[in-house]
C-alpha cells in the first residue's frame, strides 16, 4: 500500500486523470445530467423555452427531416 501512496503522490496529474475517468465510468450521470440540462433536456424530455427545439429546427432545416428519421431509428432499441 505504501508503494501505491508514493506513486499517487509523485504523479498528481496522472492521479487526477485516472480519478476523473473513474468517476465518468462509474457514475456518468454526474456529468451527463447537468450537461443535458444545460442544453435544454430535462427528466420529462425537452424543456419548454430551451435552446434544444430551436437547434433541432435549424438542423432539420439544413439537412431535412431525413436526418431526424435516421437518428430516431438509431435510438430505437427493441425490447
Amino acid at each position: 500500500m505504501d508503494k501505491v501512496t508514493k506513486l499517487l503522490a509523485s504523479n498528481p496529474s496522472t492521479t487526477a486523470y485516472v480519478a476523473g475517468v473513474a468517476v465518468l465510468v462509474l457514475a456518468p450521470q454526474i456529468v451527463a445530467v447537468p450537461a443535458l440540462g444545460a442544453i435544454g433536456f430535462g427528466a420529462k424530455g425537452v424543456a419548454a423555452g430551451s435552446c434544444s427545439p430551436s437547434v433541432d429546427f435549424r438542423v432539420s432545416a439544413l439537412v431535412g427531416n431525413r436526418l431526424g428519421d435516421e437518428l430516431a431509428l438509431l435510438t430505437y432499441v427493441p425490447l
